[in-house]
């Protein structure tokens, strides 16, 4: 039985990952946007502008 306590703890870290990710797709987005911005502004490609987002 303290097997299944364990793999409810487990269970438990993992929605607490999913919250995580939440945050990280976040930021993701936010880069995303700034991408955008610079594709357009600077007439980036869109990899040199991701990597120039994520530097800021």
């Amino acid at each position: 039985m303290e097997e299944r306590s364990n793999n409810g703890g487990y269970s438990s870290s993992g929605t607490k990952k999913k919250t995580g990710d939440s945050k990280r797709n976040s930021r993701e987005d936010d880069i995303e946007d700034l991408a955008e911005e610079y594709m357009e502004a600077e007439g980036l490609d869109y990899d040199s502008a991701y990597e120039a987002a994520e530097e800021d």
